[in-house]
């Protein structure tokens, strides 16, 4: 039987990506607003975010830049264990996001989902 706090915790992370998916929209990506959000809480987290962190909570970040990722990787994986990375972007050279010739549409890293 599950302790409360584990309840708890499961019934945050569950609201959280319920949430995330009606807040998330493609309109607010292709705005900017989500990924400068994306680049402040993993690169610049609040106090606030650090303490929800320690807390357990992790954070799906959906659609940044591989580029982000790998930098992500190699100056935050201290906190790796609080992110998640899915629909990530493959870039070009010049950092633009990379496009299919045949569609058009932008290259997405294959989850392994």
């Amino acid at each position: 039987m599950k302790s409360r706090k584990g309840k708890r915790r499961l019934s945050r992370i569950l609201l959280s990506i319920s949430i995330a998916s009606l807040v998330y929209s493609p309109n607010l990506i292709a705005g900017g607003f989500l990924q400068e959000w994306f680049q402040n809480r993993l690169f610049a987290p609040t106090e606030q975010q650090r303490t929800q962190e320690q807390d357990g909570k992790v954070v799906i970040y959906d659609g940044i830049h591989d580029v982000d990722v790998n930098r992500a990787m190699d100056t935050q994986f201290h906190r790796i264990e609080h992110m998640m990375f899915i629909g990530t972007v493959i870039t070009n050279q010049d950092g633009e996001p990379a496009k299919d010739e045949a569609t058009g549409q932008v290259l997405k890293e294959d989850d392994d989902c």
